[in-house]
């Protein structure tokens, strides 16, 4: 099976492209911002590096990055802290899970200690003062 590879693009053409994919406005310094802050995956540490605008070097992401966080936008969970469907959510964290006890992370010192909690408040029916 063959790896697609998405090409990398510059935030104006990403904002080109989220625009028309979402079908809403994504502005080219929206797309900037998310490659200055990390949100998605780009040369942007290559371009401040390199002395920024003028250097000859533009900011690009990284296109697989930018499929993943078009991906995630288009199913209504957002990667990069902007909004966030909550039917996503709801969907998300409400979706039946099956943990094997095997799986389970089991720590047996607050085990222990919530045992000897509740063994001392039925030993003692006092009310602590105010």
């Amino acid at each position: 099976m063959s790896e697609i590879n998405f090409t990398n693009l510059t935030p104006y053409a990403a904002a080109l492209v989220a625009t028309e994919v979402l079908g809403r406005d994504v502005t080219p310094q929206s797309m900037y911002t998310m490659a200055k802050s990390g949100s998605i995956a780009s040369n942007y540490e290559v371009y401040k590096a390199a002395g920024g605008r003028g250097s000859g070097v533009k900011v690009q992401f990284v296109g697989a990055a930018f499929k993943l966080w078009l991906d995630a936008q288009l199913n209504g969970v957002s990667t990069s802290g902007g909004k966030v469907s909550l039917q996503a959510l709801i969907d998300e964290f409400t979706a039946d899970v099956e943990i094997d006890d095997e799986d389970a992370i089991v720590d047996e010192d607050a085990d222990a200690e919530l045992a000897d909690a509740d063994g001392e408040k039925a030993e003692t029916d006092e009310v602590p003062a105010a």
